[in-house]
Order: structure tokens, then sequence, then C-alpha cells
């Protein structure tokens, strides 16, 4: 019961302010009045409910800064925990970072596939990984593509730093803030955290500022977005505009780039054909590349 409120607490099932039966909870999560009252006992530690005497709960409510002091807090407690967690006994670091970002991409692009319980396990394993890749200077580069929308959300709206790379400070990590639709500045910024990466000095977290030329999901009519800030940001293409600094700089010419495009749509073509007229794959390619040594069937 406890785990099932505190689910659609955070999710948004029940909402801020919402009355809690416990009639209607009773039946909604399987269980008896006695553990009900438990689980909104335990809710009320959690500030997630509040109580209003004999007249019972209500989900509590929140605001903009509360979300803040609520992340700011958390962060700060979770990276001191973790930093004194690693030091009993050593974890296959690399492969739970690599599972842990696959598990938000997915959730990122498929939401609704993902509960809350699984989001929660996922982020704090990612963060884990960071963590743990400073603490033993691992050779790692962190690039996080921020296009200033968490699905329909703004950024502001739903994180408290400033900037991502913000985040950095608290794994002891340099963290910068780039134009990703500048391939110099890339370029310059990932020149730098290889170097220093091969010199063993440990990670660095990328961020790179974009946009995003699509909606969330296929049919997302983008209404959550300032009007013309799509616009101006397709009018910023980097692809055209990278191609006219290539011309203006004399580093290439119309048709060595003709060419090159024209090579590059001829490959994708090739890949798309390849992967539409190939067999589906066996079964046995769940196990392939997932960890250093294969795993036989």
């Amino acid at each position: 019961a406890y785990l099932g409120l505190r689910h659609d607490i955070v999710c948004g099932a029940l909402v801020p302010g919402e009355r809690l039966r416990v009639e209607h909870l009773k039946a909604r999560y399987d269980v008896g009045a006695g553990t009900l009252r438990e689980a909104l006992s335990l809710l009320l530690s959690d500030a997630l409910v509040t109580a209003e005497g004999q007249r019972g709960f209500r989900v509590a409510p929140i605001s903009l800064a509360d979300l803040a002091d609520i992340t700011n807090t958390r962060v700060m407690l979770e990276t001191e925990a973790l930093r004194l967690s690693i030091r009993h006994g050593g974890a296959a670091w690399e492969a739970a970072l690599t599972a842990a970002f696959e598990r938000l991409s997915e959730a990122e692009r498929s939401p609704e596939r993902m509960r809350g319980a699984e989001w929660e396990d996922a982020n704090r394993a990612f963060h884990e990984a960071l963590n743990m890749a400073s603490v033993w200077k691992l050779p790692v580069i962190f690039v996080c593509q921020n296009n200033g929308y968490g699905e329909h959300t703004r950024y502001e709206l739903a994180t408290s730093a400033k900037k991502i790379s913000d985040r950095a400070a608290g794994y002891s990590m340099p963290g910068v803030t780039i134009d990703g639709n500048d391939p110099l500045a890339v370029y310059a910024a990932a020149k730098q955290a290889v170097e220093r990466a091969r010199a063993g000095h440990g990670p660095t977290l990328i961020e790179a500022t974009t946009f995003r030329f699509h909606g969330h999901v296929f049919g997302d009519a983008d209404a959550y977005m300032a009007k013309g800030e799509k616009d101006a940001a397709m009018a910023k293409d980097p692809v055209p505009a990278f191609r006219a600094w290539l011309l203006a700089n004399g580093h290439s010419n119309e048709g060595e780039l003709a060419g090159i495009e024209a090579g590059i749509e001829k490959e994708i073509d090739a890949a798309v054909d390849y992967a539409l007229t190939s067999a589906d794959p066996d079964v046995a390619e769940l196990r392939r590349d997932v960890f250093a040594t294969e795993l036989s069937a």
C-alpha cells in the first residue's frame, strides 16, 4: 500500500490537495484500513501527505519552490551517502552505468513503459556511476545533450540547477557547458576532456546545449513551447550553418560537399534497405556485448 500510494502521488495520479478517503483507497489498493493508515503515516513522515486531525489525510500541496528545495537537499544528502558507500567493496561500474543510462533513455523515449520506482532506481544507478568514475579517476566523458525540455516541460521549471554542468561539482569533476550546435566548440571541449582522461585525471561532464526540432512524441503539436521558439531555433540549424562556414573559410567547396552529402544519403539508403530485408535477429543476440566476457546460451 505504501509503495502504491507513493507511486501514485509522485506520478500525479493522486493530485496535490486531493483528499485521501480510506474507503476508496481500500478498494483501490486491495488492503485493509489498518494497513492503509500505517502507509499514510509513513507518507506523512515523507511529507507527501498532510494530516487534518480527525478529518483524515490529503495529498500534500507542492510548489516550484518546494520542488527546488527538495531537489537540492536530496542531491546534497545522496552525494555524501554515495561517497561513503563506495569505500566498501567494488561494483562493475561500467555495466551499471551503461544499463542505467539505457533505462533512462528508454524512459524518455517511452515514459509510459517505466514506473516511478523503476525510474528512481535507474536514476540512482546512473548517479552512482558518475560518482564512482570520479573517485576512481576513470577515463570517462559524460555528455548531456540538453535540448531545453524534459518531455513536455521546460528545463527551468523542473530542474533547480541553472546548468546541468553545475552538477559536476558534486562529483568533484570538471563540468562545462558549450553550444552543442557549434562543431568547433564541441571539438575543443571534447579534445580537452579526452586529454584529461588519457592523462589519468578522471572524467568530465560536458553539457551540450541544443534544441529539438521535433516534439517529444509523434504528433506533438508543441503547444507548451513559446510562440516562435522552435522557428528561431530552426533558423539556426547547425548543419547548413557549418556548411556555410566551411565554404566561407575556404575549407571546402560546393562540389566536395555535394559529393559528401550524396555519399551519406547513399549510405543511409543502403542501411535502411539492409535492415528491412534482413531476417529477424536470433534470440542469442540478447546476450551479445552485455559483459566483457560473452555469455554462452
